[in-house]
């Protein structure tokens, strides 16, 4: 009898390198439909679990590279049955996703990316060291995390010219006068100077901006809102706990099961019925008192939170999904992804998925002032970003969800 093949077993062959590295290759000098072209050529060409996992891995990468990192996110589930094997290509996919989950706003993705450096600096391995480290310094760039001496020390000592460039903007000191190399990979361009960007980039650019054109086009880029972002916030949005459905119940069940160490701070039975005025009523997260500091939280909100809040004021769900190669939404209660776009609730959400700027449709009486226009992260800001831009990805993620649902 012939003996099965564990996919998770397969070794780094070199042709799976090779061929990924020309796709990353090939990205970064901007031949981004040939990158496309060159997945689906050598994957297909072979069918096993192995080939397709690595195929899914690849077009997320190059999802995340034209713009829609949530769809790169997905796809990288694909590394879930390989990544505590120590192969190399395993490394490198875990380090570009750690820079995707930075450029999704996952806070974790700095302890992740410190975590992924310091194994390839035990591998020995320079240039996944340099990629590592280029992806820590966005992380911590992004979330305005301290950048210090030793950071810029190791910046300036990466070799690779389209990285080095990058990790030193990161750090603070940019180098305009150094060109990335042709024919290597360059971690994130479009974080690049503008003009570097503008000058060496412009496929990626018209895809990247075609992204973006698909979000609501037929509605305003207006209002503009102040960018906000949920590792800073407290968390007042689920100071009244979140509405589930029975399915997303069971999920997080499960997760729990799975995961139990990101759930020691919620009760077993977390869950409870609550009523919102006339607008939502039926099974919630249960609450549990919290004090909240910030001298501007409104009056009529209640010193409560929802019990899925870690004491950090991450959410168990997410931050055990992520943790465990799963999208971060995986488990994450649909009311919270889809927040604050509360227009995505209604059945016209594909016309009004928002109410910024407008009567706060949660305001019923002298009691209950409102909810939506008192929080931060729903603040209308003429000099601000477009809300299509601020929340690019929920709304990525909710029309990918439609587009699902009308197949």
């Amino acid at each position: 009898m012939r003996k099965a093949t564990d996919p998770t077993q397969a070794a780094d062959t070199p042709a799976f390198l090779s061929e990924l590295r020309r796709v990353l290759e090939l990205a970064a000098i901007d031949r981004i439909d040939e990158a496309f072209e060159t997945t689906r050529r050598f994957f297909a060409s072979e069918a096993s679990p192995t080939r397709s996992a690595r195929q899914k891995i690849a077009s997320g990468i190059l999802a995340w590279m034209t713009g829609d990192v949530s769809a790169g996110l997905y796809a990288m589930e694909a590394l879930i049955p390989f990544q505590k094997k120590k192969t190399r290509w395993v490394l490198e996919a875990r380090i570009l996703r750690g820079a995707m989950l930075s450029e999704f706003s996952d806070f974790g993705s700095i302890r992740l990316l410190e975590s992924l450096l310091d194994e390839a600096n035990s591998r020995g391995d320079t240039d996944l060291s340099e990629l590592a480290l280029t992806a820590l310094l966005e992380a911590k760039n992004r979330f305005r995390q301290p950048i210090g001496e030793f950071d810029v020390s190791a910046a300036r000592s990466i070799q690779h010219p389209g990285l080095r460039i990058l990790s030193l903007r990161m750090a603070g000191v940019p180098d305009e006068t150094l060109e990335a190399g042709d024919t290597t990979l360059s971690l994130m361009p479009w974080r690049m100077p503008e003009a570097w960007f503008e000058r060496r980039m412009p496929k990626l650019r018209e895809k990247r901006a075609e992204t973006t054109a698909s979000i609501f086009p037929h509605l305003s880029n207006l209002p503009r809102m102040r960018a906000m972002a949920c590792a800073t916030c407290d968390n007042r949005c689920c100071y009244d706990g979140v509405y589930m459905t029975k399915e997303e119940e069971d999920r997080i069940r499960a997760l729990r099961k799975k995961a139990p160490a990101y759930f020691t701070t919620v009760p077993e039975d977390f869950t409870e019925e609550g009523e919102w005025g006339f607008l939502f009523h039926g099974k919630r997260t249960k609450l549990r008192a919290h004090d909240y500091t910030k001298p501007d939280y409104p009056a009529h909100f209640g010193k409560t939170k929802c019990v899925l809040a870690l004491p950090n004021g991450e959410c168990a769900p997410q931050r055990a999904g992520a943790d465990l190669g799963y999208h971060p939404w995986r488990f994450k209660l649909s009311i919270c992804w889809k927040f604050p776009l509360i227009g995505l609730f209604n059945d016209n959400a594909m016309e009004k998925p928002h109410y910024f700027g407008e009567p706060d449709p949660h305001a019923y009486d002298d009691q209950q002032r409102g909810y939506l226009s008192f929080l931060p992260c729903a603040t209308v800001d003429e000099n601000g970003l477009s809300w299509k831009q601020v929340y690019r990805h929920e709304l990525l993620h909710f029309l990918r969800h439609e587009q699902r649902n009308r197949d």
